[in-house]
C-alpha cells in the first residue's frame, strides 16, 4: 500500500525537495503553518521560500522532536549567526537581508506555535499610571478610549521629566509650562495642545491628592482656548469612503476583515473601542440586527443592518478563523486574540494612504466624522445625529454642524446606501 501524499508532495515539483521536506523534523507542524500562510493570502513563491528557510530555523534553534520557548534575545543572536553563515546549509548570501529574512520567518513560526516568549512591556511609573487609570475609570467614569488617551499624555509628560532628570515630587509650575511650550514648538495642533494640557492637569490633580507632587500646581496650569471659528474637516467625504472600500480585495482574508471594519465604522459611526468590543453574538443575521455597546454613553444600541453591512459581515464570517474566542474581529495568527488599538489604527491608516485620501485625521475616528457628515448632508438634525452616534448630548456633535450648508431639518427617513 502506497503512503498517502503529504502537503510537500503536492507543493514541491522536484523529487529531492519533496524528500528533503518530508524527512525533516516537525513535518506536521510545518505543514500546518505553511497551509496557514497560504490561507491568509501569501503567494506560493513566498511560502516556498519560508518552507526552505524553516528547515534551517529548526536546525539552528535546536528543534528536532519538539519545540520550546524562545526569547527575542536568543532569536536575535541566532539570526546574527545565520547572517554570517556561509556553509552548506546556506540558502542566501551573507548580509543584512539574510538576518531580516531569518528573523521574520522564525518569529512568525514561533508565534504560530505559541513558542515566542514576548517581553513584558512596562511603562515609566507603571504603578502610578495604573492607579491614575483606575481613578479615571471608577471615580471620574471616563470611557476606556478616553482613559487610554489621558494616560498616554500623562506618560509623555513623565518621559519629558525623566529626560530632564526631574523627579515627580520636585515638579514645579515652570516645568509643566515648559513641557507644554515644547510641544507647541514641536508642531502640536491647538486641539492636541488643549488635550495635552487637560490631561496633564488631571494627572497632577490626582498626583497631588496622593502626595506624589507639590500641591496647587494643577490649578495654575495654563489653559488653551480653541478659536470659535477654527474648523477643519476631520474625515473623508462619502465618495472617498467608497473609494477605500472598493480598493479592498474580496478574496484576501485580511482585507475582507478590513472591509467589514470600514463598513461598520462608516455606517454606524463606531468608535475604535466600540468596534473592537463587538462580539460574534452581537451580529444577528436572522433578525438583521447589530447590537453595539456605546463606549461613552454606557448603553447599548440596536441597529438594523443594511445590505452593505450584511454582505461585508457574512463575507467576513466565512473566512474568520475557527475559534471560540468571543470578540468579533480577531487576529489571523494563533493564539487568536482581539484586534489591538494599534493594529486597528494601522490598518485604517494604511487604507487612507493606499488610496491617497486626504484627511486631517486618518484613523478610525475619521470614519466616524464621515458618518456624521453623511447624516448632516442628508438633512438629519443635530439631536438625531447625537442620538445615532451614541453621544450624551448635542454639544458633542457641534463640530459636525459646520459641514452643513443648507441648515438643519428633521427627516423621517434616510438611507446610508451606496457604500459598496
Amino acid at each position: 500500500m502506497l503512503d498517502p501524499m503529504t502537503f510537500f508532495d503536492t507543493f514541491f515539483k522536484m523529487p529531492w525537495a519533496r524528500k528533503r521536506h518530508n524527512k525533516a523534523p516537525l513535518m506536521k507542524e510545518r505543514e500546518k503553518f505553511l497551509l496557514h500562510e497560504l490561507e491568509i493570502g501569501r503567494k506560493n513563491v513566498a511560502v516556498q521560500q519560508r518552507a526552505c528557510l524553516l528547515l534551517q530555523v529548526n536546525r539552528t534553534l535546536g528543534f528536532s522532536r519538539r519545540m520550546r520557548g524562545i526569547t527575542h534575545n536568543e532569536l536575535n543572536r541566532t539570526a546574527r549567526q545565520w547572517e554570517k553563515y556561509s556553509g552548506p546549509h546556506s540558502v542566501r548570501c551573507q548580509g543584512r537581508h539574510s538576518y531580516d529574512l531569518y528573523r521574520r520567518t522564525a518569529r512568525a513560526w514561533l508565534r504560530f506555535n505559541a513558542c515566542l516568549i514576548e517581553p513584558k512591556k512596562t511603562r515609566l511609573s507603571e504603578q502610578r499610571l495604573r492607579d491614575f487609570e483606575k481613578h479615571l475609570s471608577e471615580v471620574v467614569g471616563l470611557a476606556e478610549s478616553t482613559i487610554e488617551t489621558r494616560s498616554r499624555h500623562a506618560l509623555y509628560f513623565l518621559m519629558w521629566l525623566q529626560e530632564l532628570g526631574v523627579k515627580l515630587p520636585n515638579v514645579t509650575l515652570s516645568h509643566a509650562e515648559r513641557y507644554l511650550e515644547s510641544k507647541r514648538k514641536s508642531g502640536w495642533a491647538i486641539t492636541t495642545q488643549i488635550l495635552g494640557s487637560s490631561s496633564v492637569r488631571m494627572f497632577l490633580r490626582y498626583s497631588e491628592s496622593r502626595g506624589w507632587s507639590r500641591e496647587g500646581i494643577h490649578q495654575a496650569l495654563p489653559t488653551f482656548a480653541k478659536p470659535k471659528y477654527l474648523f477643519t474637516q476631520k474625515g473623508p467625504s462619502w465618495s472617498e469612503v467608497g473609494k477605500m472600500t472598493a480598493s479592498l480585495n474580496r478574496h484576501d482574508p485580511i482585507e475582507i476583515r478590513d472591509l467589514a471594519l470600514v463598513v461598520l465604522m462608516s455606517i454606524y459611526g463606531l468608535r475604535s473601542g466600540e468596534v473592537r468590543s463587538l462580539r460574534t453574538t452581537d451580529v444577528d443575521f436572522e433578525n438583521q440586527i447589530l447590537n453595539v455597546r456605546r463606549g461613552k454613553s454606557d448603553h447599548s444600541q440596536r441597529f438594523p443592518m443594511n445590505a452593505a453591512a450584511r454582505a461585508s459581515l457574512k463575507r467576513y464570517f466565512r473566512i474568520r478563523p475557527v475559534s471560540n474566542y468571543a470578540p468579533l474581529f480577531i487576529s489571523f495568527l494563533p493564539p487568536y486574540r482581539a484586534m489591538t488599538r494599534g493594529n486597528l489604527h494601522g490598518r485604517i491608516r494604511r487604507l487612507f494612504k493606499a488610496n491617497n485620501v486626504k484627511s486631517a485625521t486618518m484613523g478610525p475616528h475619521a470614519l466616524r466624522h464621515a458618518c456624521a457628515a453623511r447624516l448632516m448632508a442628508r438633512g438629519a438634525s443635530v439631536k438625531s445625529i447625537a442620538s445615532f452616534l451614541g453621544q450624551r448630548d448635542t454639544r458633542s456633535v457641534r463640530e459636525y454642524t459646520r459641514y452643513g450648508t443648507k441648515g438643519l431639518r428633521q427627516v423621517a427617513d434616510f438611507s446610508l446606501s451606496g457604500l459598496m
